[in-house]
């Protein structure tokens, strides 16, 4: 009986800002598990009750934590004039009257510990909880009280983001978009019935949503909403004319993107952060002017990362739907070279570059493995990928298969020409060199 192994070829295509780059800047060693910019200081709060303020772009941390319990996890952070308020999942809220010197828990009124999410219309404080709704406080935290008429199920009441816009509170749930018109007396639901909301973010007139099915804008304040990305977006801000969101698709790479012109179309940000193989996980965004800064969920490679202007160079953009575009403004000549090759548990990489006229402008890679198991049941950030590639080692011979060849029909006499024919054909088809 013949034994046949087989090989999966597993391709992915990396369209960027071409020198778009995230520097770490420090924390290094903490899970940062949210951020928030006020004035000239950009705040983080760990998973482990700590608080850093940093006024110096986030070259400095300093520690502002005393009275917080180590066990909290830091879920949001809201700073209101001399009011610094921070919330956590499981020990409610914490108030800070003296900058971070000392901290006291305000939680008369809550019925619920866990605040994923707070926000202030002047000083009125709005807190969002996990199953218990929506609070609100006058008096800076001395009491609380309940706002949930309209939020009907638990589902509803699972408040992942507040944001106030005017007079007009929007609450963001595990299943749905409310919004109140009377300071969150009752609450009205959307159009947004049964989407998981992840990010509201308002910038100008505009609001910009994130959601499990795409990134929206409304120019008129949540009345109206148009779709402008269609795959799940987690995290959204919009700031310095641009929208950046991190969507987990299985379209695209996973990771940051970034939009200059309302969503029209998007670009891959992620140079500089850390990769777990081809996925950039992002807890928080956060934006101090024209700088933008992010958390990431890495195992090891932990902290802030921050995104300056000056690095955000050369757009490649990718639009909403499949196709790809690329612009110049001098005559193109596309070249392309393989880079490195590292194999680590079963995976293969051939990385490539791709020139314009001499000049570095782009990158993909190409991946293969052994172990079809392997990925699709210990690394779940491989569903993002299509398996397009297979090998019959009986016969020693080798098969592709995609939208560029066509098909299982095309045989080569080695991996690694399989392999190069992939890149070549990618390359052929998006640049059509």
């Amino acid at each position: 009986m013949k034994k046949t192994t087989l090989f999966f070829l597993v391709f992915v295509a990396h369209i960027y800002f071409s020198n778009a780059q995230w520097v770490q800047c420090g924390l290094s060693d903490k899970n940062v598990t949210t951020l928030t910019a006020y004035g000239s200081n950009i705040y983080a709060g760990t998973n482990d009750g700590l608080v850093y303020i940093s006024s110096d772009s986030g070259k400095i941390w300093t520690s502002i934590s005393n009275g917080i319990p180590a066990a909290a996890n830091i879920s949001s952070i809201l700073v209101y004039g001399n009011y610094l308020f921070v919330g956590t999942n499981g020990d409610g809220v914490y108030l800070s009257t003296n900058k971070g010197t000392s901290w006291i828990a305000v939680n008369t009124g809550l019925t619920n510990n866990k605040i994923f999410t707070l926000d202030n219309y002047y000083s009125a404080i709005y807190a969002g909880t996990f199953e218990g709704g929506v609070f609100f406080t006058t008096n800076y935290g001395a009491s609380w009280t309940a706002l949930n008429n309209g939020l009907t199920t638990d589902y509803n009441k699972w408040i992942s983001k507040i944001k106030i816009n005017g007079k007009k509170i929007f609450a963001g749930c595990f299943r749905g978009l409310f919004s109140s018109t009377d300071y969150g007396t009752t609450w009205t639901a959307t159009t947004f019935k049964d989407d998981q909301i992840n990010g509201i973010s308002k910038y100008g007139s505009n609001l910009y949503l994130g959601a499990s099915t795409g990134a929206y804008i409304s120019t008129d304040n949540g009345i109206s909403w148009t779709l402008k990305y269609k795959y799940a977006v987690g995290d959204i801000i919009a700031y310095d004319k641009k929208i950046v969101m991190e969507s987990n698709n299985d379209k695209y790479q996973n990771g940051v993107y970034m939009s200059t012109n309302d969503g029209d179309s998007w670009s891959i940000v992620n140079e500089g952060l850390p990769l777990e193989y081809t996925t950039v996980s992002i807890g928080h965004f956060a934006a101090l002017g024209n700088y933008l800064y992010a958390t990431t969920a890495h195992k090891t490679k932990k902290g802030v990362y921050l995104l300056k202007p000056e690095n955000i160079l050369g757009a490649v953009s990718t639009s909403t739907s499949t196709s790809t575009t690329t612009s110049s403004s001098t005559s193109a000549k596309y070249t392309y070279e393989l880079d490195k090759f590292e194999s680590s548990y079963g995976l293969s990489t051939y990385y490539y570059k791709v020139y314009n006229n001499g000049i570095y402008y782009d990158k993909f890679k190409v991946y293969y493995t052994t172990q079809p198991d392997y990925i699709n049941s210990s690394e779940p950030a491989f569903y993002s990928c299509p398996v397009i590639g297979g090998i019959d080692c009986v016969n020693n011979e080798y098969f592709s298969s995609s939208t560029y060849t066509g098909g299982y029909t095309k045989k080569y006499p080695s991996i690694d020409a399989l392999i190069t024919a992939w890149a070549k054909a990618y390359f052929k088809a998006i640049y059509g060199n």
